[in-house]
């Protein structure tokens, strides 16, 4: 896995990019926020080889038949009052970790995480 991320990245040295850190390329970052984006599917991977999460942007057309029938979490954005805020974020960001960790329980080691919404 981790030879194809990093080829998919312009980078055939595979060791050093499974050490490497998310975001620690900042200008890479970068060029993909300033291109003109179509609507995205976003798609969080744990890869536990390289201990790090993957996280891809794919066109929704090209996921329907593959995400057809499977467990589907609807996040009804009117009882959140249409604010996507830090604590959105927060527990969006919690319950992804949740979910990976049930199939992949080795990163619990790595969560430390309040479950509960947080209170001002």
């Amino acid at each position: 896995m981790c030879n194809a991320i990093a080829l998919h990245m312009g980078d055939a040295r595979a060791d050093p990019l499974c050490k490497q850190r998310a975001f620690k390329n900042l200008s890479r970052v970068q060029a993909v926020l300033m291109v003109r984006h179509t609507p995205y599917s976003v798609i969080v991977t744990y890869v536990e080889d390289c201990q790090q999460l993957i996280v891809q942007a794919v066109e929704p057309a090209k996921l329907t038949t593959l995400v057809a029938g499977k467990l589907e979490m609807p996040i009804l954005l009117d009882e959140y009052d249409f604010k996507l805020d830090d604590e959105f974020a927060r527990r969006l960001g919690v319950a992804m970790l949740n979910l990976i960790a049930l199939g992949q329980p080795n990163i619990e080691k790595y969560m430390n995480v309040t479950q509960q919404p947080i209170e001002d």
